[in-house]
């Protein structure tokens, strides 16, 4: 049970992996590796499924609703011309150093949102986000266990 309440936590957009790692180990007191695999697990599954249904989603909401279809057309418009020349300059490399640096805001949820937004295709954004999310996931595994064994030391 507790398993699987990692996999879902990690699917939220407010814990994601980084809370669902944290809270596996510290409340839950699970196997750092057993909360990593299905952090990780829940994390790719959400990002991945973004990835396939964001555009059919936006799609849909522009469709039905011109006040959507007017903020989405902004916030592209926004985003694209702020951020285009910074992720044309360093690639792919800076979507998966978003996401594989554990910081409040990166993760799955926003890394397929950007993946979306500057049109990364979806084979190549998926390896970018799982890949980062593994990464994100060993540091927070690695990070957690390292406070809780110097705070066992204090």
């Amino acid at each position: 049970m507790d398993e699987l309440t990692i996999f879902f936590m990690a699917m939220l957009p407010v814990t994601e992996l980084q809370g669902a790692i944290i809270y596996g180990v510290t409340v839950l007191d699970m196997n750092p590796w057993m909360a990593f695999i299905f952090g990780t697990s829940g994390c790719i599954t959400m990002a991945m499924f973004l990835l396939v249904f964001l555009e059919s989603i936006t799609n849909f909401l522009r469709k039905h609703s011109k006040l959507l279809n007017r903020y989405f057309e902004w916030l592209f418009a926004r985003t694209q011309a702020k951020y285009s020349a910074r992720l044309s300059e360093m690639g792919h490399i800076a979507l998966f150093t978003y996401i594989a640096i554990p910081t409040p805001g990166s993760g799955g949820w926003t890394g397929a949102l950007i993946a979306y937004v500057f049109g990364i295709p979806r084979k190549k954004a998926a390896l970018i986000l799982a890949s980062g999310l593994v990464v994100t996931g060993f540091i927070v595994m690695f990070g957690t266990e390292g406070v809780l064994m110097l705070s066992e030391k204090l």
